[in-house]
């Protein structure tokens, strides 16, 4: 009689054989269809739910090809709900053959409401040197105001005892002192500007002005110096007195998202807002963010900064004697 025992081995064994090519066949699958898609990128967000200004950090996680090479990207340059607060780009990781890029964001939102992260665009150049774009999946992030109903009546509290003579002249002198120190730090502030837009240096058009602190800055060759961020901090400058003296409105101390509101309540062509928003978020990210570009990308920003200001200018009306409203 045949061995049972011998038959069942045979049996598990054939078994175990058929599971293992299965597994082998759907694994061979998964890895194809992975080499098949060039660039993968997902988004995370540490939390969905915010009150006005709480931070948000954000990943985003490129997986691609070695024979593919990612492009600057800048995904937030477009959004008018979210502000890009800080900024980093982790190293490249190298992953079954694969590598993983990581980019960190800081980000927050001052507009109440149910908002959306809109899929994010990432650049890449694909093994022919074709240009193509994947995008990130969209999030939605619920932005609450600080102000509510139970919070503002648990912020009122009882009524403090009069304040002492004592209490007052403290109080006063601590006034005079801020007073003072921020006083001072204005002073200060201005004595290293550079020496740009002093007073006496006001003379002229703002397209005049703007041209001739821009080849100023260019002098400088502080890019070539490696100063990028006090380059990018006197451009910032400079666009910002130009909008103020170009459209007669403030612009210095405003935010980026701050002007383009301003500048949309104006009706100001929409193509125009949007490059000036473009190339002042360009300068926050270098300024705040400790972003560093390329050599090149300083010389293309230098070359947006002439293209604004031409294509924004007044143009004088010989007949009329007047400056036109119309842009170029």
């Amino acid at each position: 009689m045949p061995d049972l025992g011998c038959q069942r081995k045979q049996k598990m064994k054939k078994v175990k054989i058929f599971v293992l090519l299965f597994i082998g066949i759907i694994f061979t699958g998964v890895c194809v269809q992975a080499g098949e898609t060039p660039v993968i990128a997902k988004v995370f967000v540490d939390r969905t739910k915010i009150t006005v200004g709480d931070r948000i950090n954000l990943r985003i996680v490129v997986t691609k090809s070695p024979k593919t090479e990612l492009l600057q990207f800048n995904p937030f340059s477009s959004s008018e709900i979210f502000e890009v607060k800080d900024y980093k780009k982790l190293k490249t990781k190298k992953r079954f053959g694969r590598e993983l890029q990581e980019f960190k964001y800081v980000i927050t939102s001052y507009t109440v409401g149910s908002q959306a992260i809109s899929p994010l665009r990432i650049l890449y150049k694909d093994i022919s040197g074709n240009t193509a774009v994947v995008l990130t999946d969209t999030i939605s992030i619920s932005v609450e105001s600080v102000l509510k109903g139970e919070t503002a009546a648990a912020d009122i509290k009882d009524i403090k005892p009069p304040l002492s003579m004592r209490s007052y002249l403290f109080f006063y002198i601590f006034i005079l002192v801020i007073i003072a120190v921020v006083y001072f730090y204005i002073r200060m502030k201005k004595k290293t500007k550079n020496g740009f837009f002093d007073p006496e240096e006001k003379t002229g058009s703002p397209y005049e002005l703007a041209l001739e602190m821009l080849k100023k800055l260019e002098a400088m060759e502080l890019v070539e110096k490696g100063d990028i961020k006090q380059h990018y901090i006197i451009l910032s400058e400079i666009l910002r007195h130009y909008i103020e003296g170009r459209y007669a409105m403030p612009a210095i101390e405003r935010t980026t998202n701050e002007i383009y509101q301003a500048m949309r309540a104006k009706e100001i062509e929409r193509k125009h807002c949007i490059l000036i928003k473009e190339l002042l978020e360009q300068c926050d990210l270098i300024k705040f963010a400790k972003f560093v570009p390329e050599k090149k990308v300083s010389t293309q920003d230098m070359q947006r900064s002439y293209e604004i200001i031409e294509t924004t200018k007044e143009i004088y009306n010989i007949e009329t004697g007047t400056q036109d409203t119309e842009e170029v």
